[in-house]
This record gives structure tokens, C-alpha cells and sequence, in this order.
């Protein structure tokens, strides 16, 4: 038993670095190549959120920040905070401050969330299935040409989906074990998936709805879910007064869109 467990071991172990190969290579095609930012579109506005949150740490205007976030709209336009999530520009900063304000370093960001959201993936998957569909579900998912695409721009979308496939990682874990640590670890990634793209909210549906086959109506009342999904919604209730002071145009589309 020990040896097929040895076994088992090295072939995730064998399964991952072929998975970080796969990732690595595709994400970074171009990825010294300052010139394939697109001047139209929301890449640059993100890639001067980055360089705000960069600067505000490096300022920590304390007393005003407000005004703070005025003067610097003023003299970089380009900003949108409020208008597009923003925990991207909050998550460039790292990079930035190690390899500098760049493309580069905002594109590393971007294949540092490809790079976890597919291992990821790949131990969510191995819950249910085990190592071998793991590594194939893993694998389609890195060489998906949407991946592939959104994996070499400064977008949201990769670090959203790398953030909801942890979501729900630990919610398996949870609705498998009922630790509450899990539950506490599903409500932190999808308050932060949240953070990274509002349409990540349309997966708290899906775990409500699983968890309500598979445990019944009754666990949906535990105290640990109440508490934890109280916590959700005051951490959540920041990024709703922002979306409506800061986005009203795309309020305004979305409740335009419903009501059609």
C-alpha cells in the first residue's frame, strides 16, 4: 500500500510540473514585448491602477486620502477605480515593487494567477475524480484558447476564475468534512473573487443550490454558514457602495438590460 502511495505521489508530483510547463509557456509568449498594450480598451487603465495603488502605498497620504485620489486623477486620467474592480491593481503592487513599473512585471501578476488557478483546478478536480482526469481537466483548461488569450493581457478575468475555482475547492472540502475553517476559506475566496470581477457573484448560486441537494434545507441554517455568510456580506458591502458611486453608467446598463 505505502508503494502505491509513493506512486501515486510522484505521478501528481510528475502531473504538476508537466501542468506548470504547459502554463508557463503559453502565459509568457511575448512577455518582454512592451508594445502589444493596446492604447484602446481597459488593459491600460488597469495597468495604471496598479501604478495608484503602487504610488498610495509609497505616499500613504493617512490624513487626506481622498484628495489624494483627486490630484492623482488629475494628472493620470487613465485611472478607473470604482469603475473596474479593483483588486487587480491592488495585487500588481508586488510585482511592481520587485521588477518595476512595466508591462512585464503587471503581466506577471497575470501568469501568476494562470499558474494557481490551473494547479488549482487540477486538486479540485483530483477531490472527485482523481489524479488522471485532474491532470486532462487541468490541461484543456490551460490550453483553452480564452485562457491562452486572457493569460498574456492585464484583464481581470484570469485572476477572477483563479479565485473561484479556490471558491470552490474548499467548499468541496467543507460540504465533504464540515470543518469550518473550509467554510471560512469559501466565503474569503469568493468575497475576493468578488473583488476581482462583480460577475463572480452568479457561482454563490451554484454552491447554495449543491450544497442544498446534497445536505438537505436544514444545513443551510448551520451557525457556522450564517455567521460566515454575515461576514461575507459586511466585507462585500465596500465593494457595493463603490460599484454605485463610482460605476453608475454601468448600473445604469445593467438595470436598462434586466428590465428589456
Amino acid at each position: 500500500m505505502e508503494i502505491f502511495a509513493l506512486l501515486k505521489r510522484k505521478r501528481t508530483i510528475l502531473y504538476i510540473g508537466v501542468l506548470l510547463f504547459i502554463v508557463i509557456a503559453l502565459s509568457t509568449k511575448g512577455i518582454t514585448d512592451e508594445s502589444v498594450v493596446s492604447l484602446n480598451g481597459d488593459m491600460p487603465k488597469f495597468l495604471m491602477n496598479g501604478v495608484y495603488f503602487y504610488d498610495l502605498l509609497a505616499d500613504f497620504p493617512v490624513s487626506n486620502p481622498i484628495e489624494h485620489a483627486y490630484l492623482y486623477f488629475a494628472q493620470y486620467p487613465a485611472l478607473s477605480l470604482g469603475h473596474h474592480p479593483i483588486l487587480l491593481g491592488i495585487t500588481e503592487v508586488p510585482f511592481y515593487a520587485v521588477f518595476g513599473i512595466s508591462v512585464f512585471s503587471a503581466r506577471l501578476c497575470i501568469v501568476f494567477f494562470t499558474v494557481i488557478g490551473v494547479i488549482a483546478l487540477f486538486f479540485l478536480v483530483r477531490l472527485v475524480y482523481g489524479d488522471d482526469i485532474a491532470f486532462l481537466a487541468s490541461a484543456l483548461y490551460a490550453t483553452t484558447p480564452f485562457m491562452v488569450k486572457y493569460s498574456r493581457i492585464v484583464m481581470p478575468e484570469i485572476q477572477a476564475i483563479a479565485l473561484i475555482i479556490f471558491s470552490a475547492y474548499f467548499f468541496i472540502k467543507y460540504s465533504k468534512s464540515d470543518k469550518k475553517s473550509f467554510a471560512a476559506a469559501t466565503i474569503l475566496f469568493f468575497v475576493l473573487s468578488l473583488y476581482a470581477k462583480h460577475l463572480s457573484v452568479f457561482i454563490l448560486p451554484v454552491f447554495l443550490l449543491t450544497y442544498l441537494i446534497e445536505k438537505g434545507p436544514k444545513k443551510l441554517f448551520k451557525k457556522e454558514i450564517i455567521l460566515y455568510g454575515i461576514i461575507g456580506i459586511i466585507f462585500t458591502l465596500p465593494l457595493v457602495f463603490i460599484t454605485l458611486k463610482f460605476s453608475q453608467s454601468n448600473v445604469q446598463w445593467v438595470a436598462q438590460s434586466s428590465l428589456q
